[in-house]
């Protein structure tokens, strides 16, 4: 009996002409050589290969029944991306772009390392590097979001061991947080393997509706070193579809030759997604697998989604830094004030950078020339009593104001300090409270970060500045009212390692930011629990109408505020760690 099965099940595999191969049965007598062979090329269905000739494919009937079983396997298709310039010749290099099937409900994002020691890639596996590192365990983990998933999923990892039996383990455990669980820790733990065991297949369920990292490890105790001493992952499948190379769902930009390439992607149909681009803008694209080109099927391909140069922006005179007010909005429902650098052909001027900070300079204006008239007015006084008088009490009028903004300064610095805390901690209790009742968080569509409600705004995270002593909400759209209570985000995504945050310069907000040395760390927590590190890695001075320069350059954070003066932006560039 000759089978021809989808690997993984009893399922015969389908044909070109619609039909599937059916079983085959032959005859012959002991001692007979017998043959067999997989289906052709020319009558297998274009989506699938053979995966493996069987050991017994030829031999010799023996008496009993022989059983051949050929297991074919879905096609890993090709989709290459390259980017030009409006030229149409000179490569683009630094374009982001995200491929993300029509029917991609399941997104599993790439490994991340998570500690010293972690798994590394080789040859599309990935191996543990802490090959005789005694009292030691590598770490590493994948983000699996299951939230808009309507069904639950089969996670199977396939995974073998060369270690010191009964001291060193490989392990996979699931869990709903990014910190790595102890190697014997049993909960969510699904492999947990020793000694020295071959290639194998371990598998779980993911419930729909919530986010998990798969977590991978390899422990190793303080004695001998056996055999290879790695733990190795050969594959991490989700419903039957490699994810361990599989790119779909994760940014990648493009290289000095404007290429991106996806592999172990199968038959459908798939949305390119651009990311934010300096200087250049394009539209999504369709891209299906396969295409119909002169009536021939392309199942791998190249795309040259067209790319547009934004105009640079011509700044007008400098104007009144006086703020208005915008129409406050609520995630998923709000648009994005700024999609790209640069000007949109209905603009006639470029977009302003928000005046976020307290205006001091009239304080020091209003007592210099005040201090002034009450000197002239006692000097002239000393003749022409009259006019003496008025000229005082316009000294007096103007440093009276002087202290009134001063006043002003300090009480609005104390309620500003007072919304913050408050808002913090209205925060990280409606956090508590989701993650307490496992709810699932709504996206953002613009940003597409997670966020939830609370003190009447919308909030993505939490950052940290350790050397300012500044723990702050981020609430998401900016808007001045919001500006007053905490940071907002400016526009870009912390996912997209393009986040831009502005904040007031109160000494609570970000009133010292300026003094960030170089390599201060700066943290964002997203209320995803997304744990983002960055370094400072400079602090420049920019124009309020310099939204070009604000987005340009390959930051993955951005801080920034207004001067005391008002005129200027203290701007902070970060880039992430690890």
């Amino acid at each position: 009996m000759f089978h021809h099965y989808i690997e993984g099940t009893t399922e015969k595999v389908p044909l070109k002409d619609g039909n599937i191969a059916e079983d085959v049965n032959e005859s012959g007598k002991e001692g007979e050589n017998y043959t067999t062979s997989a289906t052709p090329d020319d009558k297998l269905s274009d989506e699938y290969e053979l995966s493996e000739t069987p050991s017994n494919a030829n031999g010799i009937y023996n008496g009993s029944e022989v059983i051949v079983t050929y297991y074919y396997k879905k096609v890993s298709r090709d989709v290459n991306l390259i980017k030009y310039q409006e030229d149409g010749a000179t490569p683009l290099e630094g374009a982001k772009f995200t491929i993300k099937s029509k029917d991609d409900v399941i997104k599993a994002e790439e490994i991340q390392n998570n500690g010293t020691y972690y798994f590394e890639k080789n040859n599309g596996k990935y191996i543990s590097n802490n090959k005789n590192k005694s009292d030691t365990t590598a770490n590493s983990y994948m983000k699996i979001d299951m939230t808009k998933a309507s069904e639950d999923a089969t996670i199977t990892v396939n995974a073998e061991i060369s270690s010191e039996s009964n001291y060193d383990y490989g392990y996979a455990t699931i869990t709903q947080a990014e910190t790595a669980p102890v190697y014997n820790t049993s909960t969510g733990r699904f492999v947990y393997i020793s000694g020295t065991q071959s290639a194998k297949d371990y598998s779980t369920t993911l419930a729909k509706g919530k986010v998990y990292y798969l977590h991978l490890g390899y422990r190793k105790d303080g004695s001998g070193n056996t055999g290879a001493d790695t733990f190795t992952v050969n594959s991490i499948k989700i419903n039957g579809v490699d994810y361990l190379d599989c790119t779909k769902g994760v940014q990648h930009t493009t290289d000095a030759n404007g290429k991106i390439s996806w592999t172990g992607l199968q038959t459908g149909l798939y949305l390119l997604v651009p990311g934010q681009m300096q200087k250049y803008r394009t539209d999504p694209s369709l891209v299906s697998i396969p295409t119909n080109l002169n009536a021939q099927l392309l199942y791998d391909m190249s795309v040259n989604p067209k790319a547009e140069r934004i105009p640079d922006p011509v700044y007008p005179p400098e104007e009144s830094e006086e703020p208005s007010t915008p129409e406050v909005k609520k995630p998923p429902k709000k648009t994005e004030t700024i999609v790209t650098p640069g000007i949109t052909p209905e603009q006639k001027t470029p977009e302003k950078l928000p005046q976020t900070g307290q205006l001091r300079w009239p304080i020091l204006a209003l007592s210099t020339v005040g201090a002034g008239l009450l000197f002239l007015g006692w000097w002239i006084g000393r003749k022409k009593k009259d006019c003496s008088k008025a000229l005082m009490g316009l000294g007096i009028l103007l440093a009276a104001g002087a202290v009134g903004i001063s006043a002003y300064n300090i009480w609005d610095s104390s309620r500003a300090e007072a919304a913050v805390e408050a808002s913090l901690e209205a925060y990280e209790e409606e956090l508590t409270a989701v993650e307490q009742e496992s709810e699932a968080l709504p996206v953002d569509e613009n940003s597409g970060m997670t966020f939830v409600e609370a003190d009447g705004l919308c909030w993505i995270g939490e950052l940290e500045i350790p050397s300012l002593q500044l723990t702050l909400p981020v609430a998401d759209p900016w808007s001045y009212p919001s500006l007053k209570k905490a940071p907002c985000r400016y526009t870009g995504s912390a996912k997209e390692n393009s986040l831009i945050i502005a904040a007031h310069n109160y000494k609570r907000h970000f009133g010292n930011i300026g003094l960030l040395p170089e390599g201060a760390t700066v943290k964002f927590t997203a209320v995803s629990g997304d744990v983002y590190e960055y370094e400072v890695e400079k602090v420049e001075t920019l124009n309020p109408y310099a939204v070009d320069e604000m987005l340009s350059g390959d930051w993955d954070l951005t801080l920034f505020t207004c001067t005391y003066g008002g005129r200027k932006r203290v701007t902070v560039r970060c880039s992430l760690v690890g």
